[in-house]
């Protein structure tokens, strides 16, 4: 049996690099050139995408999206968990909820009372799954000592 030298690694290395760096260029090239839309913006992609949020969405369609749990204390009503997608319509659009209204990623209330929103976000989710990645990662490391 031949095993391939390394210069043919590095070579098929390469061309890999390169398609998946002309793939990446096309796709853009393809998101930009839509007559009638507006010019892809890189930047609104991404700000999407990082800035904390009560939704997390991953794709477009009915299950590329999570809607994470909203949790409001006030002096007046109390504790009120419930879901994020009962700010939105079908259609995604952002919908009045009882007393709260969802805006720019910020809950106001409709009566202006105040209360404290303790929800889990986009942030606090990552939060989580890193703490738990980590007590993981610790956690066997220490036992293998």
């Amino acid at each position: 049996m031949r095993i391939a030298p390394k210069r043919d690694f590095v070579k098929s290395l390469k061309f890999s690099a390169l398609s998946s760096i002309l793939s990446i260029v096309f796709s853009f090239n393809a998101l930009a050139s839509d007559e009638g839309d507006e010019p892809f913006n890189p930047a609104e992609l991404i700000n999407h995408h990082i800035l904390d949020d009560y939704v997390w969405h991953f794709w477009d369609g009915h299950y590329g999206t999570i809607y994470l749990p909203v949790i409001i204390y006030s002096d007046d009503q109390g504790l009120e968990v419930f879901s994020s997608s009962n700010f939105f319509d079908e259609d995604h659009n952002p919908i009045p909820y009882g007393d709260y209204e969802y805006h720019r990623n910020h809950l106001s209330s409709k009566r202006g009372r105040s209360f404290f929103d303790i929800s889990i976000t986009k942030n606090v989710a990552f939060l989580f799954i890193n703490a738990t990645l980590l007590l993981v990662v610790f956690l066997s490391v220490a036992s293998g000592l």
